[in-house]
């Protein structure tokens, strides 16, 4: 009796272990999306600084989407051209926010954590080339003949993890709206 008394504990220790072991590895991805998201964005502007002049092209899919070396002072559709220092105060509004929701994301699953760390990466992405350079250098252009994507800004990594990251962030919360006591981002996972 008393032999299977310790086997269950053991068990029972292994099963918390595992949970422990299993919340760090959670707890890793937000850093982890975060770093990936900010590298390739960063390696990608440096690399079409290094190889393409401004206002140079490079095609990649002919008919489809080329590289084009564009310094945008400004946001999407060249909203606020030339504000600089507005857009850098937006962009630390942005990650404040970010922090903020880190505990409640934590806690809502593998959706809202990648969200979330595409979010902080590009903006931190974006954040970067406005202190350092003055603009943000973008770099992928859609050519093709269909009419809503011919004439679409110029964007690079950081705005597609944007992008992603909120889309994310809008499923998890969508999902969950509606549901009684449910307080979105503290709600079930989004499997």
């Amino acid at each position: 009796m008393l032999s299977t008394e310790t086997s269950t504990r053991a068990m029972s220790a292994d099963i918390v272990d595992s949970r422990g072991a299993l919340k760090q590895r959670g707890a890793v991805v937000l850093p982890l999306v975060v770093t990936f998201t900010l590298v390739l964005d960063q390696v990608s502007k440096l690399w079409i600084r290094v190889n393409l002049p401004p206002g140079e092209e490079l095609a990649v899919w002919p008919g489809v989407v080329h590289l084009s070396h564009v310094l945008n002072r400004g946001a999407a559709w060249g909203m606020l051209e030339g504000r600089r220092w507005l857009l850098i105060a937006i962009t630390l509004g942005v990650l404040a926010g970010a922090v903020s929701m880190t505990r409640s994301v934590a806690r809502s699953g593998l959706a809202a954590k990648l969200g979330l760390g595409f979010i902080v990466g590009g903006a931190l992405g974006n954040l970067i080339d406005r202190v350092l350079l003055g603009t943000v250098t973008d770099m992928i252009d859609f050519d093709t003949a269909f009419a809503p994507l011919r004439n679409f800004p110029v964007f690079n990594v950081a705005d597609s993890a944007l992008t992603v990251g909120v889309c994310l962030l809008l499923c998890v919360m969508l999902r969950h709206d509606g549901e009684p006591g449910a307080k979105h981002l503290d709600a079930k996972p989004l499997r």
